[in-house]
């Protein structure tokens, strides 16, 4: 058999050649917003607006650059992407983190300003104490020869809270509001300054318990060194049942030696040496006892 030849076969095709491709650069808006992402951590909306601004402005540039065919194309998309999505998150996290803390941070300042004001209170009871164990008679309003009140137990009890030398200063023989005895408002010490509404016009918010059924009924007074009122015999309860000193509504704060204080009627008197209160209406919310410590009274 003669020799067939071989059929001829289609050519092999060549590989096709690789796409050529051209010049890249990695888009600076796309960098910046990834660096201002990762700041945007600890700098919160100061980097977080510019991050997220940039990623956004990035990616628009990197698909423009694609479509175009431009040269250099621009890559980055994964910077941007992720520059963007932290940018965004710190800036969604940042007011649910202040919504958290909020209460906290307020309950906090809350409970710096009660005791401040018991520190404050319990400072002018064991003033009243120190008082009574010197004169053998809890601190009254300063009055003149006739008995017209002249000037606070808060200034008769300055040198038994460390003033004394303020107590000096004052004309004992003049009212509160003498033209010297004025100039002095201004000086009240911080101990009569509630944590809870701060004053720098020299009003105070602590005072007696007065009226009938509270401790100072009767009439108290301290004459050129002649005392006379109440004695720790004159308590009708225990000296921890006694209130001697509230925290008053901010409405009602008075010059700090001014001698007024807050009067109760009989059923409030009651309610309030029992801590059960119809104080809510006074706004009363610290009371110093007769045996010197301070409670919040309930019931408000």
């Amino acid at each position: 058999m003669a020799d067939q030849p071989f059929p001829d076969l289609p050519p092999i095709p060549s590989a096709s050649p690789a796409p050529v491709v051209g010049p890249t650069r990695t888009s600076r808006l796309a960098v910046a917003s990834l660096v201002l992402g990762i700041l945007s951590c600890p700098f919160s909306i100061l980097a977080g607006i510019p991050g997220l601004v940039c990623g956004i402005m990035g990616l628009n540039r990197i698909s423009r650059s694609e479509r175009a065919a431009a040269s250099p194309r621009l890559t980055g998309q994964g910077l941007a992407i992720a520059g963007t999505i932290l940018s965004g998150l710190s800036m969604l996290i940042l007011p649910v983190m202040i919504g958290l803390m909020l209460p906290a941070v307020q309950a906090a300042r809350e409970a710096a300003r009660r005791v401040g004001c018991s520190h404050n209170l319990r400072t002018m009871a064991i003033g009243m104490l120190a008082h009574e164990s010197a004169q053998q008679i809890l601190p009254a309003a300063i009055t003149d020869a006739d008995g017209k009140p002249l000037l606070s137990w808060r200034v008769a009890i300055l040198p038994y809270i460390e003033e004394q030398g303020l107590y000096e200063q004052f004309h004992l023989d003049e009212p509160w509001d003498s033209e010297h005895n004025r100039t002095l408002i201004a000086k009240m010490p911080a101990v009569y300054n509630c944590p809870s509404g701060q004053r720098d016009d020299g009003r105070t918010r602590y005072m007696l318990l007065d009226g009938t059924g509270a401790c100072f009924e009767k009439p108290r007074q301290q004459t050129r060194g002649r005392i006379s009122g109440v004695k720790f015999g004159d308590l009708r309860q225990a000296p921890d049942q006694t209130i001697l000193i509230v925290e008053a509504p901010s409405d009602r704060a008075v010059e700090w030696t001014k001698p007024e204080d807050l009067t109760v009627s009989p059923d409030e008197a009651a309610q309030l040496q029992d801590g059960k209160a119809g104080g809510h209406s006074r706004g009363i919310r610290h009371a110093a006892y007769a045996d010197g410590h301070v409670e919040m009274i309930h019931g408000f």
